[in-house]
């Protein structure tokens, strides 16, 4: 690339980052700045996220700390066949749990995964205008637990 072409690109990436100055102040004054765990299911965001997932057939239920994480996962997943993600946190939440679990496997390899019943995974991001999920692509087995089984359970990833 030339630099008459790099500095082009670097210039448009400069003006669009100062014209998006006045809407982070937006987003912050309605409340999608990062929040503590206490104020995190009223918040308008995580509401909008629950909103737009439900409008495409999602179920979304938001809980908070490990005890509520674990209430949910105890009426969700109980006697079923799971496969989680090989983030040592998720296989630490289940563990907090009295689940009777029919299998459970972590990080299943492509052909395993396929008989688990439900998937629970971190997630790194949530577009809230979708009730998108966005993982990090570099974990292959990762994304397999939460598109394969048909149901997918995702918890924020804390590291």
């Amino acid at each position: 690339m030339n630099n008459t072409a790099r500095e082009v690109i670097l210039e448009s990436i400069r003006s669009h980052l100062a014209a998006s100055v006045p809407f982070d102040k937006q987003e912050a004054d309605r409340g999608f700045s990062r929040m503590n765990a206490d104020s995190f299911s009223s918040a308008p965001i995580c509401v909008q996220f629950k909103t737009s997932l439900e409008a495409v057939d999602g179920h979304c239920v938001i809980v908070q700390r490990d005890e509520g994480i674990v209430e949910a996962l105890d009426r969700i997943v109980r006697g079923q066949h799971i496969a989680i993600s090989d983030n040592p946190d998720v296989e630490r939440l289940l563990h907090l749990t009295d689940l009777e679990i029919e299998e459970l496997g972590i990080a299943p390899n492509a052909h395993d995964i396929f008989r688990f019943d439900t998937g629970i995974s971190t997630v790194q991001a949530a577009i809230a205008e979708t009730g998108t999920l966005v993982l990090d692509s570099a974990f292959e087995r990762h994304r397999l637990v939460s598109l394969v089984p048909p149901v997918h359970i995702a918890s924020e990833h804390t590291a």
